[in-house]
């Protein structure tokens, strides 16, 4: 199974590849992903939202603005529209005090994108002069596109490389048809997983009127495993003089 971690890099990669249709029409492209912490209302409205430059190389922020300016951390910078991520809850489906226990995690995923209130006056057209009502119904569009995204994650394993990988699985079969690869065998499958949790999901609209911030929103629940983060060293002649030594050992 796939960590909380796996899950968020899989998502910022989903922003970082989302295609580009139409150059004049950039707010049908995602450009920036953000997990939020609990301060959320005070992140979306900030400059960067929350955003430092030690996330450039986490699982926890991407911006295709910041990545195109050379990751200056003198000059953090995103642009709309965002995918966020905020972690509600999470909880354990059986005892904690079980080997590789599995754990659910309510997970809020909203598309975002400002309004320009001084543009649509009728003299702009385009992405700048969208009232908000249009603004909703893109941000649905992109929010449908990213769970599309995720129905075709999965960890496999290929000809060329027998190591388990996460991967696009569209990508995997153009390597076939190319004859990069002859052939891949899927372990594990994100959309199956995430199928089996979310039979129905409900959307709604977000909306942050002060700081002219829209967009839709939704639920969805990530189940993953849990593997021990901690092994003691029993050689030792006393533990207090050797740290844990972190690792995950036989977590199947």
């Amino acid at each position: 199974m796939l960590s909380i971690s796996d899950f968020l890099q899989v998502s910022k990669d989903a922003v970082r590849l989302f295609p580009l249709v139409n150059p004049q029409r950039k707010c049908l492209q995602l450009q920036t992903f953000k997990v939020l912490s609990q301060a959320r209302g005070a992140e979306i409205g900030s400059e960067n939202l929350g955003a430092v430059p030690s996330e450039k190389d986490t699982p926890f922020f991407w911006s295709r603005a910041w990545e195109e300016a050379g990751f200056n951390p003198n000059a953090l910078t995103f642009s709309w529209p965002v995918l966020t991520v905020f972690e509600i809850v999470n909880e354990s489906q059986q005892t904690v005090f079980q080997k590789g226990y599995a754990r659910s995690y309510t997970l809020e995923i909203s598309v975002l994108d400002i309004y320009k209130d001084d543009c649509v006056l009728g003299k702009n057209t385009g992405c700048e002069a969208r009232p908000v009502n249009q603004i909703y119904l893109d941000t649905e569009v992109l929010l449908d596109s990213f769970f599309q995204y995720l129905t075709e994650v999965i960890v496999a394993k290929t000809s060329a490389d027998p190591t388990p990988k996460v991967y696009y699985e569209p990508w995997l079969k153009a390597q076939v048809l190319s004859a990069a690869i002859t052939s891949y065998d899927t372990l594990y499958s994100l959309g199956n997983t995430l199928a089996a949790k979310n039979k129905g999901v409900t959307f709604a609209r977000v909306e942050y009127p002060a700081q002219k911030i829209y967009g839709t929103k939704s639920q969805i629940v990530f189940t993953s495993s849990v593997c021990p983060t901690v092994t003691y060293e029993t050689s030792a002649p006393s533990f207090a003089l050797v740290p844990f030594e972190a690792g995950c050992r036989d977590c199947s």
